[in-house]
């Protein structure tokens, strides 16, 4: 393996290259893995604190390559060569020169002689508990399937709402999608990853269902927008109209009638659009009370308006 001064030089390198959480939980896990390897690997069960930092590092910040050198370096200290790898290769990605990512992958291509010196080999150092946390591309494809399965479930259990009038309705929605949305992206992360090493076209299906209802949810949010949309525009034009009746009851001179003339044409226009819109809603489907009710008002504020209108009118000195 490589010796604990390659291990200090990572450690350096995460201190001028991170942001502070990240510097603090790779440098950790640094530290333990120099702490196991000065004891000649009495403290085993530190390996498992070291596993559960760059797990933390990597979940946090998927793109700190260092996070990814040091789970690699942690199997490689157990002799889990091939699971290794994977870590290597997206460290390299991320980061082309990352030097001992370079180093390592060289080193799991070399001969077994040249790896591992067979005047000093390594301990037989236990694998972490089943109960610690997996790094994140540790998932075999059954368990990603099992993850999947569960991801549809839990999101097919959650009920559609209904268009409503309510602000709060609105926002659990999209709080609910949102979760959607970073569940998913968490599966397709782990998919890709596996890619690299299997065929993921099993998973790929299993993961459509997901897919189709989170379109789904999309298109439900999209409905609640319109539908609380078309709520605060019928309103906003009730209100404007009150305000009219006022201005008009109040106002001197025949000029200012044309003015609202045009206004109540514009109003009269508004109406017969806002019955298509709710007729839409309807021919969906869905239930439109909250909009017939404020649509009502809407017409019983605007014929007050033609009639304060017709009023003056007939009383142009009014």
């Amino acid at each position: 393996m490589l010796d604990l001064q390659a291990l200090r030089e990572t450690q350096s390198k995460i201190k001028s290259s991170r942001t502070e959480h990240i510097q603090d939980l790779c440098l950790m896990g640094y530290q333990i893995l120099a702490e196991v390897w000065n004891s000649q690997f009495e403290q085993k069960d530190q390996l498992k604190q070291a596993l559960e930092c760059f797990v933390r590092a990597v979940k946090t910040q998927r793109n700190s390559a260092e996070a990814f050198v040091g789970l690699a370096y942690l199997l490689m200290l157990i002799q889990e060569n091939e699971q290794a790898k994977p870590y290597l290769r997206e460290a390299l990605r991320l980061n082309p020169r990352q030097a001992d990512a370079q180093k390592l992958l060289k080193a799991l291509y070399l001969p077994p002689t040249q790896v591992v010196s067979r005047s000093n080999p390594p301990p037989s150092v236990p694998a972490p508990l089943p109960s610690s946390p997996l790094p994140v591309n540790s998932l075999t494809p059954e368990q990603l399937l099992l993850d999947i399965q569960r991801a549809c479930q839990a999101a097919q259990e959650k009920v559609l709402p209904l268009p409503s009038g309510r602000a709060d309705d609105l926002e659990n929605l999209t709080q609910t999608l949102e979760q959607f949305n970073l569940s998913y992206r968490d599966l397709k992360a782990e998919l890709k990853m596996l890619e690299a090493e299997e065929d993921c076209t099993a998973l790929e299906i299993a993961l459509y269902p997901f897919e189709k209802i989170i379109r789904e949810w999309k298109k439900n949010l999209a409905v609640n927008e319109a539908f609380q949309s078309l709520l605060q525009k019928i309103a906003k034009q009730t209100q404007q109209s009150q305000k009219a009746i006022f201005t008009l009851k109040s106002s001197q001179g025949f000029k200012q009638i044309e003015i609202y003339e045009s206004r109540l044409e514009f109003l009269l226009d508004s109406c017969d659009r806002f019955a298509d819109e709710i007729d839409l809603f309807q021919e969906q489907g869905f239930a439109t009370h909250e909009l017939e009710n404020c649509y009502a008002q809407l017409l019983e504020t605007v014929e007050s308006f033609r009639e304060a209108l017709d009023e003056a009118q007939g009383n142009p000195e009014a």
